[in-house]
């Protein structure tokens, strides 16, 4: 236990003594007597980026950076910097996921440029019928009155046999236009169960699998599926970033670390807050303290 201790306390005083080497000597002293996980960067490197994303690794790499550029901003310090030898690794991979997102986008496209195409149509038809019923009516009403008087004079017959022709055509046309609408509204009717099965059966995938990207802190890594917007991506980033740096969700849906994704670029108060309290110094025998008693707990029983 006792050569634990000091194995413990070599590897803090000499993680302090290299980081502040040639610092002045104020600085050097509190870097050795107080620790915060921030005072050190965190140094990234750039995986894997799949091509099907259609985004070169240069471009991947400044999202990165822009991403990390948030937090770093917010505690006025390099909490997080890229290295070629970086121990964290950020990945863009193309799965399943993405592959239905863009499917779901393009029959929403599809369902939407249909809905455009149908209203004007079922618009039109109304109108037409609308008309059409009015003008039949003045025709019964007349037909009525010169059926009551014995029969219309020559001229006014030919008048009604005209109008009778005309609204037989109007007829025609009407029927061969709901003939058309309910063909097109059964397969804009058809590309919306289509749309609803997609989206339900992608949304029941996702109560099982990561939904934009996730930090794994066995393997230090960042693994981001979707690319979606340039807003939503760096997001995204910014949020597994945060995990990395050791940052939790919270319950506001304007923040970064909100559980859900959005294209917040901002972080909240409590974002703030949560970084701030990470980044927080303690005194080093206080974090041994703390290390020490953890290695004891998962220490094997005799």
């Amino acid at each position: 236990m006792r050569k634990l201790l000091i194995f413990l306390l070599l590897i803090f005083f000499g993680s302090g003594l290299i980081y502040t080497y040639r610092q002045p000597l104020e600085t050097t002293i509190h870097s050795i007597v107080y620790y915060s996980p921030c005072n050190t960067p965190i140094q990234y490197k750039i995986g894997q980026v799949d091509p099907q994303f259609n985004i070169t690794t240069q471009q991947f790499t400044y999202d990165v950076g822009e991403a990390a550029g948030i937090w770093n901003s917010a505690e006025q310090k390099s909490l997080l910097l890229y290295a070629s030898k970086g121990n964290l690794t950020i990945n863009l991979i193309f799965d399943g996921r993405q592959q239905v997102s863009t499917q779901i986008s393009n029959l929403n496209t599809q369902v939407q440029n249909e809905k455009n195409a149908i209203d004007p149509k079922i618009a039109e038809y109304n109108r037409l019928s609308q008309q059409f019923q009015t003008q039949l009516d003045q025709f019964k009403s007349e037909a009525d009155y010169w059926n009551k008087k014995g029969g219309a004079p020559p001229d006014i017959y030919q008048q009604l046999v005209t109008e009778q022709k005309s609204l037989q055509d109007q007829a025609n046309t009407l029927n061969a236009l709901a003939k058309e609408l309910n063909i097109s509204t059964s397969q804009y009717n058809s590309n919306i169960t289509q749309l609803n099965n997609t989206i339900q059966s992608y949304n029941q995938d996702l109560q099982f699998k990561p939904e934009e990207g996730v930090y794994d802190p066995k393997t230090n890594s960042i693994t981001i599926y979707f690319n979606n917007s340039h807003a939503e991506l760096i997001h995204t980033l910014t949020h597994e970033l945060g995990h990395a740096l050791g940052l939790q969700h919270n319950s506001n849906t304007r923040s970064i670390m909100y559980y859900q994704t959005s294209q917040t670029l901002l972080p909240t108060q409590e974002d703030i807050t949560a970084l701030q309290s990470v980044c927080q110094e303690e005194p080093i025998w206080t974090v041994l303290q703390r290390k020490l008693a953890a290695i004891m707990q998962t220490a094997p029983t005799q």
